[in-house]
């Protein structure tokens, strides 16, 4: 697949290469007259002169204040850009820099100045205001048009950097006015952020105003309520809200002392019940010391034990001893429950005490509660102004410091300079794209051309367009002195004489199961050579050894008996096809040894001889005596005999005259011919120039590789 694609590649370069080569004259010449045209306007047209400033968007802000909340710096992303460079080209800008070049006095920016607008400046009578002021204002449109249209400004998308350029005739001029563009940008900027300041100064001071007016109001209001409900320097609260809050605090930790008191009586009464020593009473001092006591005697009774009786004084002693501690034991034991009854006594007192104060005091802090709600609410109205009003007079003062100290988002980094030379006209530019156009005109004049073209030069071509095989090509034989068809004879082995035997070969294979053995020849238009190319086809078919029988079929202009040089007077077609002569009685003997039937003028009725029986018995008597039968037929547009004769052959030889007959005509005869179903062998590009032919890449191309094959 890829060497099938390899070899079309390389077939439509080869096509392309022989079209650039036969049209080269035409190409070149087409060529030649652009470039000399462009070099000429390259060399007489005006110069201009271009100048660049290049200005940046400064990222790395200087700021006195905050000020990002009264005038906002340049965003840097892809959309800021862009509206800064819309700003440079806007017409506010372009004002700008009129006015600060005088513009509108230069005839070279000011359309006014030329021609006769100058006139209109000289006049006498005067005009009013508004005259005046709309012909300034139309004036300023036209200069800024002119601007506008000389002017480019652009950002390459990967920098903070916006290029300036203005071109001009003058190349001091286009310095300067590039110049002023970036200037008059840096100014515009800060007198909107002036403009901007002043604007949110003269805002704020009005806002003060109202701000200073609503915090006297609230202020006042506050104190004026104070004094109405006697809470002159009474803080957030009363003093029985105060009480209250003491009294509620020590309540909650008389209740909570209460509860202590009762887990802890609970809890020396549970042990004591089980017989066990609470925590409580282990922590008395002298409860331990006693404790302590009755460890050291029971240790003591133990080790006595050992050595003396229980009845042993010694041991009566100790027992004595041990039974008192326990006493002793027991009764401080007692001592402390007993304390902590009295505890949880006390503890409910006081905090029954404190439950009564709470509810005597709550009685009496209602109206005192709503007069505290209600100064709170004023109070916090009042602060709430002071805040804002505090905020508003430090903005304030931000923006009146801030207004004399504004800095622009950008900076000129490169100044325009005055140009060296001129940027357009480029005599290499224009030489090289003008080479390129005049190759482009060229190859479309040339395409136009050929494909204007009336007939046929490319075989190929011709076969794809009509859909019928191509046979072959028949040279143009330069032979002055002798015919084409005696030029064959003496020179068998010409290049002529092989290309009709090619095409022999290539009908005899038109159908292999059955070569064809009667062929009629024709084409679509007269002096095509269709007669010459029969008898040189029959004549080579005869001097190879083949009975051959070459029929004039075109009774209104034959042509045979007099380029075969027969004798015209013996007996024709006619006269077989009207019973008169039998066909060896008529035939004629040619040089090439084959027969020959004739044909007269001025036949009446040759359409119905052709189609008559007598026709297709002369043909079936022919196929029998004679290896080939070649009939030699009118052209198919002309008349309609070679459509009746289509009918009889075996196969048709379609002839066309090379870059002469045109392609419309030879379509509607073919057509024709296949309309009546004839079976068509194919064509034959027929008086092909082969030194014009080597252009097209057909068979005169490669005549050169082998025309030592022949013998011209």
């Amino acid at each position: 697949m890829e060497q099938h694609d390899d070899f079309i590649s390389s077939g439509e370069f080869l096509k392309f290469w022989f079209f650039a080569r036969r049209n080269a004259k035409l190409i070149g010449k087409i060529m030649l007259g652009v470039v000399v045209l462009a070099m000429l306007f390259a060399f007489i047209a005006k110069p201009r002169y271009m100048s660049e400033a290049i200005v940046m968007m400064d990222s790395r802000k200087t700021r006195v204040t905050n000020m990002e909340a009264v005038v906002s710096n340049v965003s840097l992303d892809t959309s800021a850009v862009r509206s800064e460079i819309d700003i440079i080209s806007s017409r506010a800008v372009i004002d700008r820099v009129q006015k600060q070049l005088k513009l509108n006095e230069d005839a070279d920016i000011n359309p006014n100045l030329r021609g006769f607008g100058w006139l209109a400046r000289l006049l006498p009578w005067k005009k009013n205001d508004d005259e005046a002021q709309k012909s300034e204002t139309a004036e300023r449109t036209l200069i800024a048009t002119v601007l506008k249209k000389n002017l480019e400004v652009e950002n390459d998308g990967h920098s903070y950097s916006i290029a300036i350029r203005y071109r001009d005739a003058d190349a001091e001029r286009a310095a300067r006015i590039a110049n002023a563009f970036a200037d008059q940008y840096l100014v515009d900027q800060l007198e909107v952020k002036f403009d901007a300041s002043q604007r949110a100064n003269e805002w704020l001071a009005k806002r003060l105003e109202g701000l200073r007016e609503e915090l006297r109001t609230s202020e006042k209001a506050v104190e004026d309520f104070r004094a109405a409900h006697n809470l002159v320097g009474a803080a957030e609260e009363t003093i029985t809200q105060k009480q209250l809050a003491e009294i509620s605090t020590k309540l909650i930790q008389a209740r909570a002392e209460l509860s202590q008191a009762e887990a802890k009586q609970k809890t020396i009464r549970n042990l004591k019940e089980k017989g066990k020593s609470a925590s409580v009473v282990m922590a008395s001092p002298l409860i331990q010391e006693l404790k302590s006591q009755l460890a050291e005697v029971r240790r003591k009774e133990a080790d006595l034990s050992a050595r003396y009786g229980n009845r042993h004084p010694t041991m009566i002693n100790v027992h004595n001893e041990l039974r008192d501690i326990t006493a002793k034991v027991e009764e401080e034991t007692q001592k402390v429950l007993s304390g902590a009854d009295s505890d949880l006594d006390i503890a409910r007192s006081k905090v029954k005490s404190l439950e009564e104060g709470v509810a005597a005091l709550k009685n009496q802090t209602g109206e005192g509660d709503q007069a505290m709600v209600t100064l709170r609410q004023l109070r916090r109205e009042a602060d709430a102004n002071k805040t804002l009003y505090e905020s508003f007079l430090a903005r304030f003062k931000q923006v009146a410091e801030q207004q004399d100290l504004q800095m622009a988002d950008a900076r000129i980094v490169a100044k325009a300079e005055v140009a060296l030379k001129p940027y357009f006209p480029n005599p290499v530019i224009f030489f090289v794209l003008s080479l390129v156009l005049g190759g482009m005109i060229g190859f479309a004049v040339a395409f136009i051309r050929e494909y204007m073209e009336r007939g046929y030069r490319d075989l190929n071509a011709l076969e794809t367009a009509l859909g019928v095989a191509g046979l072959g090509i028949v040279p143009l034989m330069d032979c002055s002195s002798q015919l084409p068809t005696d030029y064959v004879l003496e020179k068998p082995l010409s290049i002529y004489a092989e290309s009709i035997r090619s095409i022999r070969t290539a009908v005899h294979f038109s159908n292999v199961d059955a070569p064809p053995k009667v062929i009629m020849v024709t084409s679509s238009l007269p002096n095509e050579g269709k007669t010459i190319f029969a008898i040189s086809f029959a004549r080579i078919m005869a001097k190879s050894g083949a009975r051959v029988l070459l029929i004039d079929a075109d009774m209104r202009r034959p042509r045979v008996h007099s380029v075969a040089g027969l004798d015209k007077i013996q007996p024709d077609l006619a006269r077989i096809l009207s019973g008169e002569v039998q066909l060896a009685q008529a035939v004629q003997k040619d040089i090439s040894g084959m027969d020959v039937l004739i044909a007269r003028a001025k036949t009446p009725n040759p359409h119905d001889l052709l189609a008559s029986k007598q026709m297709e018995r002369l043909l079936a008597i022919a196929r029998e005596q004679y290896d080939l039968v070649i009939i030699d037929t009118p052209p198919v547009i002309a008349v309609a005999d070679s459509v009746v004769v289509t009918k009889l052959v075996d196969t048709t030889v379609y002839l066309v005259r090379w870059a002469t007959t045109p392609r419309e005509v030879i379509a509607q005869g073919i057509k024709r011919l296949t309309d009546c179903n004839a079976k068509i062998a194919g064509v034959v590009l027929n008086q092909v120039n082969l030194e014009e032919q080597k252009k097209y890449g057909d068979y005169g191309y490669y005549y050169d590789k082998y025309k030592d094959y022949y013998t011209n």
